[in-house]
């Protein structure tokens, strides 16, 4: 389901554009559930918090960079990629941690806005950001907030980031 309309399944359909995240909660919730216990999008979005939104724009990312940039030769598999991206995110410290969120969600909402097919866009924008990206987003909160802003503002920061479009 994280590269839905990325490319084709078994039963050979027309693509239509990449979802939006909020879409692609929805289309996982539903897919887990049985049809006569379907929820409404209001019941799905209280469910869907900003951890479980930044996790599932971690994994639709990285799924994407693993099937456009794997080498070859490389024999890792997306669940390789995945665990050592987690591994990695393991020794951060928390305001890295929610600014690493932060820029999943913002780099998932810019390019996959719901009406963009997957060929429209840049295989190179389909990445993970990079500690230089984090350490700037860093550098930009503790200008705003200090230097060790607290676990509350941080979070607002990022329930922020996922308000709805509007």
């Amino acid at each position: 389901m994280l590269l839905t309309n990325a490319r084709q399944e078994h039963r050979p359909r027309e693509l239509g554009p990449i979802p939006r995240l909020m879409d692609l909660l929805v289309l996982i919730d539903c897919a887990f559930k049985p049809r006569s216990t379907l929820r409404t999008m209001a019941e799905i979005r209280a469910d869907m918090t900003a951890g479980v939104q930044a996790r599932i724009a971690m994994l639709r990312l990285l799924t994407m960079e693993h099937l456009l940039h794997r080498a070859p030769a490389d024999t890792l598999s997306q669940w390789d990629l995945i665990d050592d991206h987690l591994e990695a995110l393991r020794v951060k410290s928390p305001l890295e941690l929610q600014v690493h969120a932060i820029l999943v969600i913002r780099r998932d909402w810019e390019l996959f806005t719901g009406n963009v097919m997957f060929a429209d866009i840049p295989d190179e924008s389909i990445q993970i950001p990079g500690p230089i990206e984090v350490d700037v987003e860093i550098q930009d909160v503790q200008a705003r907030f200090g230097l060790n802003p607290l676990p509350k503002v941080m979070s607002q920061l990022l329930e922020s980031k996922i308000a709805p479009p509007q």
